[in-house]
């Protein structure tokens, strides 16, 4: 992941190399010699060529082909023939530093935002919460940079250049590769139906596709015309693809709130994408003066709304969840940043006022030991000030269930106990789904509440499941993926993922089965000890109804027997 980073980071920044020491002919041209931009002021200007010559490209050698086509040192002679009207002449040029327009910096640095914003918040997702998606989305932000947004290519002579050619070949499989999983994919991770079909085709063309690109870079003349017609076609398709993709996502595929939540990056998507649908349509369509146009730079740029939206997202809507590893991050830099200050200050002082080294280590090893067995409960303040501050909803969540969980004892019904341990963190965590399961006087587990499971469920977990053995050995929730254990129904989104055992005297006595949340993430460690926290009151309370339920039964069973008349001794 570093390694891509810097690569995405070299190839951008190098384009200020191009233009804080622009040394060149003055002039730019199509792969056929066609001049399609001519500098003022610069060796081009000043010999005649306009808009519109022919450069005879054909003639050029090895040499030739290179000094107009790399970067150059100011004084680098170069003889062209120039054609216009049918005629021809030669025309000898010098290669001379020329100032940077205006537009070429605010080209330069517009691209250099856009790169950053991609690859950081791609960058960002995949730290905070590696999975196969944000991975694609990593490839696709870094691979993009690299392709469209680098100019390292520029500075490079063979052979070195044609390394770098097929490097980015490479570059361009990361892109396809990983913008396809990521509309593919996003966000839980699965791909079905039309889904799987594009990410498939994808597999088999983009190996194509990045030969062609590559051999772009290294040849020349007619061949690199038509290798180019080829080029910009094949990516025309599977953008055409990607934008279909997105379209019929937005629109079929998944349920009404799972494309609620994510309409956001299916739209930033489809404007990103699109832009350089449109993009490439119009080089394929090869319309004069187009290329490097300002038009075409900013088709290219709009790309940035896709992380934006990204972004927005998961910050918004929590398509993603990052809260627990961003919580964890500040917390902790928080914490060893106090550390850092608090012994930098018991150094400076000492320093200050002990000159005896001994003395000054004591004081040292005192207050490092001060501090360790304070960390608890720095730590429980730092993580609460956070969750208030930045994490609001899941704080109130937390806060919600911590009262639950002192209710819990005080319920005067096992079926008041299944309703808190359901619906509380159901709705808290915004849980696709979840189900308690109570032992039964033969032994069996019957299902007595349930959210979001269909009438065909299973009703009832026998005793012999291995799904019971592994609870009763449990005193923790249970990720059921770990255990290989999953219902025929519910299925999809809305199917079990963490079990909770709720045992009383060490005997399982009930236990609940929980999904994931709307945004199809996983529960994070701190919502897992939560639920245990409930379970371990429903345990509880579990154990104080049976133990109501028995004293009423044997109070009834001594009324009988008082009420019974006694014989007389015969």
């Amino acid at each position: 992941m570093v390694a891509l980073v810097l690569w995405a980071a070299i190839e951008v920044l190098s384009g200020f190399v191009l233009v804080v020491w622009p040394s060149h002919f003055g002039f730019s041209m199509e792969p056929d010699g066609k001049v399609v931009i001519v500098e003022p002021n610069s060796p081009a200007s000043e010999a005649g060529i306009r808009v519109g010559d022919r450069i005879a490209v054909e003639r050029f050698s090895a040499g030739d082909r290179q000094l107009i086509q790399f970067y150059k040192v100011p004084g680098t002679p170069l003889a062209v023939v120039v054609e216009r009207a049918g005629q021809t002449r030669n025309v000898r040029l010098e290669s001379r530093v020329v100032a940077a327009r205006t537009s070429d910096w605010v080209t330069l640095i517009a691209g250099a935002a856009v790169a950053l914003v991609f690859v950081g918040i791609a960058t960002a997702l995949v730290l905070l919460r590696p999975n196969r998606v944000t991975w694609g989305f990593f490839l696709f932000a870094c691979g993009y940079s690299v392709v469209q947004l680098g100019s390292l290519q520029l500075l490079l002579r063979p052979p070195w250049f044609e390394v770098h050619a097929a490097l980015l070949g490479v570059a361009l499989l990361l892109t396809i590769w990983g913008g396809a999983v990521f509309i593919a994919r996003f966000p839980d991770g699965s791909a079905t139906g039309w889904s799987a079909l594009y990410e498939r085709a994808v597999l088999v063309v983009m190996p194509f596709v990045a030969a062609v690109f590559a051999s772009t870079i290294v040849s020349g003349g007619t061949l690199r015309v038509t290798l180019l017609r080829v080029y910009d076609a094949a990516l025309l398709a599977l953008l055409v693809a990607a934008v279909v993709l997105i379209v019929v996502r937005s629109r079929v595929e998944g349920d009404v709130a799972a494309r609620a939540r994510g309409r956001w990056v299916l739209v930033g998507s489809a404007v990103g994408i699109g832009a350089l649908t449109i993009d490439f349509a119009l080089h394929l369509t090869a319309i004069p003066g187009f290329p490097n146009s300002p038009l075409d730079v900013v088709l290219g740029l709009v790309v940035v709304v896709i992380p934006i939206s990204v972004a927005y997202a998961v910050l918004r809507h929590h398509v993603i969840d990052v809260r627990f590893a961003v919580n964890r991050a500040l917390v902790y830099g928080t914490i060893t940043s106090l550390f850092v200050l608090a012994f930098s200050a018991i150094e400076w002082t000492i320093g200050q006022k002990l000159a005896d080294e001994r003395v000054a280590g004591y004081i040292e090893i005192a207050v490092a030991l001060a501090i360790g067995f304070w960390f608890n409960l720095l730590h429980r303040r730092v993580e609460r000030f956070f969750d208030r501050i930045f994490f609001r909803h899941q704080h109130n969540a937390e806060q919600h269930l911590a009262r639950v969980a002192t209710a819990i004892p005080h319920a005067t019904s096992m079926e008041a106990v299944d309703r808190f341990m359901l619906n509380e963190p159901a709705r808290a965590y915004r849980l696709t789904s979840a189900a308690l399961f109570r032992r039964t006087e033969g032994g069996d587990f019957e299902r007595v509440a349930a959210i979001g499971w269909p009438p065909d469920a299973p009703t009832s977990v026998p005793q012999s499941d291995p799904l019971v053995a592994y609870l009763s050995a449990e005193r923790a929730p249970l990720d059921l993926d770990d255990v290989g254990w999953a219902p025929s129904q519910p299925s999809g989104t809305d199917r079990p993922i963490v079990g909770v055992p709720i045992s009383v005297r060490h005997r399982l006595m009930a236990f609940a089965l929980y999904g994931a949340t709307e945004a199809g993430e996983t529960l994070d460690p701190d919502q897992r000890r939560m639920l245990q926290h409930l379970a371990t009151a429903a345990a509880a309370a579990y154990d104080h109804l049976e133990a109501e339920a028995l004293r009423r039964e044997i109070a009834k069973l001594r009324g009988r027997l008082g009420a019974t008349p006694q014989r007389a001794p015969s």
